[in-house]
């Protein structure tokens, strides 16, 4: 009998199956590791990318809030209210006489096209879905920054007369204002430079003698004429924007004064949902914020705000700070619900009319949606404590 002591044996069908069973689970297992882990990862992504967002669009915000006023506050008087008048080129820009491109086509409401002077200034519900669009002026000036007083009758068609003209350079912006009066921005001519010179000699891209109605030469006849240099287009340009979002949920800011030649609103962030604000009021004259105000409430609309009276110009001034609040989104689209039904704004306030709720969609909920909150106080409380 022939013996085969190395023959080789294979596993029995119970064994295969048992084999099977136990690849089986570890497949399924490894899956659903692999899908929790892709779930984490776009939960991560996504709210990164949320936090991304508003931490840029905040910054930018802040900077912008926290010089509103610069340059400006010594002749308050005379460009809180006002009209501003800039021509470009020779070309009228402001007021426009149309409407300002999207999203920012309603501002503001009652003339469309128009800039009217305000250190800061809150259109409400002047962007989509009721969100707010913000204003805001600063000037950039740096030696000249105290401004100056024109001369009596000195206002000429190309030149404004003033006690110096210490830290004026050619190519400044000034912004011509007089109390009862729409204010106007001119540009010192090409070589220009300052000193003891008593003549603020204009020309430039900025200058013109007469846009629309108001006429340079009318300057200085009644009232003081004030003089704020307010920055320089080649080197420390003025920053005079509006802020808001379109439908899309694009932030965009807008130069109303064109320094770059171009009227187009430039990109500063996405996913915007809402964009709100509250003014914070100090209403006993301690220098403190002792309540927050709706910009869509009666006497607080930008319309009432800028008509350029005495009473309207204090309520400005009372203003000392900004509470800003938006939403904002995340791009990833989830499969299922991953944000609440609602979503509150200045939702901590004991006046709850001030709370701003915004109920998602089907579709937002599987965002990633989160809301934003930071207050900036304003120059006006510098402007307010010195009795200007």
């Amino acid at each position: 009998m022939i013996r085969h002591p190395n023959r080789i044996q294979g596993v029995s069908l119970v064994e295969l199956m048992v084999a099977v069973v136990i690849g089986m689970v570890l497949i399924l297992a490894i899956t659903q590791m692999m899908i929790r882990q892709d779930r984490i990862r776009r939960s991560v992504t996504g709210i990164n990318d949320v936090a991304q967002s508003s931490a840029y669009a905040s910054s930018t915000l802040d900077r912008d809030l926290r010089s509103a006023g610069s340059g400006l506050a010594q002749a308050w008087r005379g460009i809180l209210g006002c009209r501003l008048h800039v021509a470009r080129d020779g070309v009228q820009i402001l007021p426009r006489g149309s409407a300002f491109k999207a999203p920012f086509a309603s501002v503001p409401a009652d003339e469309p096209g128009t800039i009217r002077g305000a250190t800061f200034l809150i259109h409400g519900g002047a962007g989509p879905d009721g969100s707010d669009v913000l204003q805001v002026m600063s000037g950039t000036a740096g030696m000249a920054e105290v401004g100056f007083t024109a001369k009596p009758n000195s206002a000429k068609s190309a030149q404004l007369g003033v006690p110096n003209s210490l830290g004026v350079q050619a190519g400044d912006l000034a912004l011509i204002s007089e109390t009862g009066r729409d204010c106007m921005v001119q540009q010192l001519k090409p070589g220009y430079a300052g000193g003891t010179n008593t003549l603020l000699e204009f020309g430039g891209t900025y200058a013109a003698g007469t846009i629309d109605t108001l006429d340079l030469a009318g300057f200085s006849t009644g009232n003081l004429t004030e003089v704020s240099l307010i920055g320089n287009t080649s080197n420390n340009p003025p920053r005079f924007l509006l802020v808001g979002h379109d439908d899309k949920g694009v932030l965009y800011s807008l130069d109303v004064l064109q320094i770059n030649g171009t009227d187009a609103p430039v990109v500063i962030g996405e996913g915007v949902l809402m964009l709100r604000a509250l003014y914070g009021i100090d209403t006993n004259s301690d220098g403190r914020v002792d309540s927050w105000v709706s910009p869509t409430a009666d006497g607080w609309k930008a319309e009432q705000l800028t008509d350029g009276t005495p009473a309207r110009q204090a309520q400005l001034l009372n203003v000392l700070a900004v509470r800003v609040g938006m939403m904002l989104r995340g791009d990833l689209l989830e499969r299922d619900a991953v944000s609440p039904e609602s979503l509150t704004l200045f939702a901590d306030l004991k006046d709850k009319a001030l709370n701003v709720d915004r109920t998602l969609t089907d579709e937002e909920r599987r965002l990633r949606v989160r809301t934003y909150e930071f207050t900036v106080p304003l120059r006006n409380t510098m402007i307010a404590s010195r009795g200007w």
